[in-house]
């Protein structure tokens, strides 16, 4: 969910806590991923998560496998569990 443009750091802060306990709560560790480096466009990977989300930069993230830095939740839609 992108932040409106009104929206001050801290309500974008606030905001991207909330969408990172939601997703730790719904999503184990190691939950395999589709991922998307411009969404809406372009090639979509498959890869799995290294770690719960975070706040960063009043941004949801997370680290998943084979991408150098964190990466936005809005980029990520979770597609399973691996084991």
């Amino acid at each position: 969910m992108p932040a409106p443009k009104r929206m001050s750091l801290r309500a974008q802060e606030t905001q991207a806590k909330a969408h990172c306990y939601d997703w730790n709560n719904k999503h184990p560790d190691g939950v395999c991923v589709s991922y998307e480096e411009l969404r809406g466009r372009g090639e979509t990977h498959r890869t799995k998560t290294n770690g719960p989300a975070f706040v960063m930069c009043c941004q949801a993230v997370v680290f998943i496998e084979g991408v150098s830095g964190a990466v936005s939740l809005e980029h990520c839609t979770a597609v399973g569990s691996e084991n």
